[in-house]
Order: structure tokens, then C-alpha cells, then sequence
């Protein structure tokens, strides 16, 4: 499978822009500011369904949108 791959510019927590390389292999970063790691780039949201499927595990909720993150 050919995955695609989108280039994140800044933290999803914290929406700071630095980061720094920890993981050449993994494509991990962490944040410079909250240090959250993640992977950069990543493979689309579209594709992830696409290997996982709206069947995985016991998520029922597994690729369904909401509309506001509930904490």
C-alpha cells in the first residue's frame, strides 16, 4: 500500500512551532515547549482508515468525526 503523508507544522497540544528530531527512523518529534512527541510526517487521516477500517478492535466509535473533543 502506498501511503500518503502530511508535513505537521506545529504541536496539536500546544501549537508551538519548534521542535526537534529524536527519532530519525520513526520521523519522531517532540515539542520544544510542552515536549509532546509525535510522529512528523504522518500518514493522512484517509489512509490510516484505510489500513485500520471502520472494524478495528473494540473501538466502536473507530473513524466517526466529532464535532467538539469532550474531556
Amino acid at each position: 500500500m502506498n501511503l500518503e503523508y502530511e508535513s505537521v507544522s506545529c504541536c496539536d497540544l500546544c501549537v508551538n512551532f519548534e521542535t526537534k528530531l529524536i527519532d530519525e527512523k520513526g520521523h519522531i518529534v517532540q515539542c520544544r515547549s510542552c515536549e509532546l512527541k509525535f510522529v512528523n510526517p504522518r500518514p493522512t487521516q484517509r489512509d490510516i482508515s484505510k489500513i485500520y477500517g471502520l472494524n478495528y478492535g473494540n473501538c466502536d466509535r473507530w473513524g466517526k468525526m466529532e464535532s467538539e473533543a469532550k474531556i
